[in-house]
């Protein structure tokens, strides 16, 4: 669905996709990656890609979007966004998980 240019793929879909309202209707993503294809018998599967994104606050925008849409369908197909923390981020947040 991306095409050859993710970049710029995400930077205009994700406002779009999420209803989001942001400057000059685009997010700025500094860099992506995408998991390496599964081969499975010529079945097309989806992959996963991560985005890092140039500013924390579009990160914290898309995310609560995220949670306040729910289920996202694009084309028939489920999409997921999720957070990413490094595994030190994530061990000092289970310390604070009685609080």
């Amino acid at each position: 669905m991306e095409g050859d240019n993710v970049k710029d793929f995400f930077e205009a879909w994700l406002p779009k996709i999420l209803h989001l309202t942001v400057k000059n209707d685009w997010i700025k993503v500094d860099r992506f990656n995408r998991s390496p294809a599964q081969p499975h018998l010529g079945i097309n599967r989806p992959r996963v890609i991560n985005i890092s994104l140039h500013n924390y606050l579009d990160k914290q925008l898309i995310m609560q979007s995220t949670h306040n849409l729910g289920e996202i369908l694009v084309s028939g197909s489920r999409i997921h966004l999720c957070g990413d923390f490094s595994p030190v981020l994530e061990k000092k947040c289970q310390g604070y998980t009685e609080v």
